[in-house]
């Protein structure tokens, strides 16, 4: 009877002692499920639910970060340095059995770089830095400058994110300063002399005197973000001294040509007896016109209209573009077959995805091509094309 208590109690023993080696066998796998990593880099690239980074060690990682915890002051740009926090194993450049916890944008240093122009086209600015060339992306930069932004000036660029030799493919510009004068250009500058582009504060509602862009910043070259239908109100909140207002807009700060904008609101568009009765006159004096040939001169100076015969058009290719200037070859009107330097500088312009190297244009102007009035993109429908200013007369 010992004996078999004895073998019962040795039993027990053995069982207790399996049963936690068992439990610390899991134990440890557990641990070993719910470790936790952290990787450091600069962000590349950012999508729906996936994130791109480029890791200290100089390795490219896509993480699935639609479940993830994302910490920070704003959204993630190209260029920030960011920590992602994980479990399970990279292989490689391998993340599928990776699960993000945590995203930590800690943000990225901005840096002012002063640099000499070497070329400006389209969205692209090349500069000279350093004894090395670089070449940025300026499409959603803002940009301040006097006269234009020329070959040689000394300018000043914001950004952020790592140039690394004469890469420029993970920076962020947000801001371009030109304050220089360019001589050929200073008797067109009516504020010559004086700083670069200030702004007055207002609070006033405008309305839009016409369908008119509205820009992300004061510049023909900013990015279009909508806009305004004739008549629509907007509030406005400063006044830019190049020709353009700040403006409140879906919720964001925005720019609108202020020679589009008026305190006053608009009349409605609609015929009416006046209508009628400019039509009239307008006829009348098509009958004098027919009966008096003479006088047709005369009749276009007292009406303070230029002869019709002064309207002249061109049209041909862009074969060079700037922020300020086309290169355009001439396909039609005056100057066939030769390349004309146009000036675009406060020239109303019609296009739909803006002046671009290769693209048809139509050049109105008066007199000479020193008095522009009109560019028009021939893709560009002006008249059914709500992202551009309205022209009808009515």
């Amino acid at each position: 009877m010992k004996k078999l208590l004895s073998a019962v109690m040795v039993l027990c023993m053995m069982f207790s002692i399996a049963s936690c080696s068992s439990n610390k066998d899991d134990s440890n796998i557990e641990e070993q499920q719910q470790a936790t990593y952290q990787v450091e880099g600069t962000a590349e690239e950012v999508g729906d639910g996936s994130l791109k980074i480029k890791t200290r060690a100089n390795e490219d990682l896509i993480f699935d970060i639609s479940n993830a915890a994302v910490v920070t002051e704003k959204d993630i740009e190209k260029g920030d340095d960011i920590s992602v926090l994980y479990s399970g194993e990279v292989k490689g450049n391998d993340t599928s059995n990776v699960k993000v916890v945590k995203v930590v944008d800690t943000g990225a240093e901005v840096i002012t770089l002063k640099a000499t122009v070497v070329n400006i086209k389209n969205d692209k600015l090349t500069v000279r830095s350093g004894g090395k060339k670089l070449t940025f992306d300026i499409n959603n930069a803002e940009v301040h400058y006097k006269n234009g932004i020329k070959k040689g000036n000394i300018i000043h660029i914001s950004y952020s994110g790592k140039i690394k030799g004469t890469d420029t493919s993970l920076v962020t510009v947000h801001e371009i300063i030109d304050n220089e004068m360019n001589k050929e250009r200073a008797k067109h500058d009516k504020n010559n002399g004086k700083n670069a582009v200030k702004i007055s504060k207002v609070n006033e509602t405008v309305y839009a005197t016409c369908v008119v862009r509205v820009r992300k910043a004061n510049s023909l070259s900013s990015e279009v973000v909508g806009s305004l239908n004739y008549g629509e109100s907007v509030k406005r909140i400063g006044i830019y001294d190049n020709g353009w207002s700040r403006i409140e807009y879906n919720g964001r700060v925005a720019c609108v040509s202020t020679h589009y904008l008026s305190t006053d609101k608009p009349k409605e568009k609609v015929v009416s007896s006046t209508t009628k009765e400019e039509t009239k006159k307008k006829t009348a004096k098509k009958d004098t016109k027919k009966d008096n040939k003479n006088n047709k001169k005369k009749d276009n100076t007292t009406t303070g209209k230029p002869a019709s015969s002064d309207t002249k058009i061109i049209e041909g290719t862009i074969e060079d573009a700037t922020m300020n200037n086309l290169i355009v070859k001439v396909t039609k009107g005056e100057n066939k077959g030769k390349k004309v330097d146009i000036l675009t500088d406060g020239v109303e312009i019609h296009t739909k995805n803006g002046l671009i190297i290769g693209n048809k244009v139509k050049v109105v102007y008066q007199g000479s091509l020193k008095n522009i009035i009109l560019i028009v993109d021939n893709d560009a429908n002006i008249e059914s094309n709500s992202d551009t200013a309205d022209t009808s007369e009515n």
